[in-house]
């Protein structure tokens, strides 16, 4: 078995996190390259303007790392939804949008604990070392009503988070044309 450790991720961390947000939005980008085709994200910009700023969704600051075999292994992006808004504007503006686009919808309101991005580097996958990683952030942040959003249809995946502690719900968020599901951390399976 694997021996995982867990940590709150420092600034040297923004490279990994900035791939972990684009391997998020399906796009691989690790280990300095591009493992996707025509990926629409500057990875530039998201490394050396979003994830070191202390007040964006996927700064450092809001991320937790998985190690194993001395390496960054995995990364858990989540945030609390009071700050939501001016935090996703603020991503708005650092990719040089000059509003934030309607296809972001609203994933998370004020009250609850958005688990957003959760990426394992690709030589990690399969090890159960992402699913450690979201079951350990939505603990801590069980007292936050932690809760995250699933494609609709995506049984297996709807399955597995299930077997992590996290309830169905008939809440339905629409993100790029796509329909989600929202899921809430209830271990005790209470809805």
């Amino acid at each position: 078995m694997d021996t995982i450790t867990y940590r709150p991720a420092t600034l040297e961390d923004v490279a990994f996190i900035a791939s972990a947000v684009l391997a998020g939005v399906g796009y691989e980008y690790w280990d300095g390259k591009a493992m996707s085709e025509d990926i629409p994200i500057n990875y530039e910009r998201m490394r050396d303007l979003i994830c070191t700023a202390e007040n964006t969704l996927y700064s450092y600051r809001n991320a937790v790392i998985a190690e194993c075999e001395g390496r960054i292994a995995a990364c858990m992006i989540s945030y609390s939804g009071d700050n939501y808004l001016e935090y996703r504007e603020n991503v708005s503006t650092a990719m040089g949008w000059d509003s934030v686009p309607e296809e972001f919808g609203t994933e998370v309101e004020p009250g609850e604990y958005y688990l957003d991005t959760l990426a394992a580097h690709p030589d990690f996958r399969g090890r159960g070392i992402g699913a450690g990683l979201l079951k350990k952030t939505a603990e801590d942040h069980k007292d936050e009503n932690p809760c995250l959003i699933v494609e609709t249809g995506h049984d297996k995946v709807i399955e597995l988070y299930e077997s992590l502690g996290f309830c169905k719900t008939g809440i339905h968020v629409s993100l790029f044309g796509t329909d989600y599901m929202k899921m809430y951390y209830r271990p005790d399976g209470r809805k």
